[in-house]
């Protein structure tokens, strides 16, 4: 499956991810984490339609 990683400043934020093709969402997350670049940033995770699937913020995964 085909998702879309980004890292924004909040939730709300608006930015163009990097599509990932992984087997599970837990790997896409796996990915996402090491990928991450700054500290106290959200990683928010879409599937190819645009919807948010999961988010990390405060080091927390949730699941949309």
């Amino acid at each position: 499956m085909k998702y879309i990683i980004s890292e924004c400043q909040n939730i709300n934020s608006q930015r163009y991810g990097h599509e990932y093709e992984s087997e599970s969402l837990s790997q896409a997350k796996r990915f996402a984490s090491k990928a991450q670049c700054f500290y106290g940033t959200v990683l928010k995770i879409e599937d190819e339609g645009g919807n948010l699937v999961a988010y990390k913020q405060d080091g927390k995964w949730i699941n949309a």
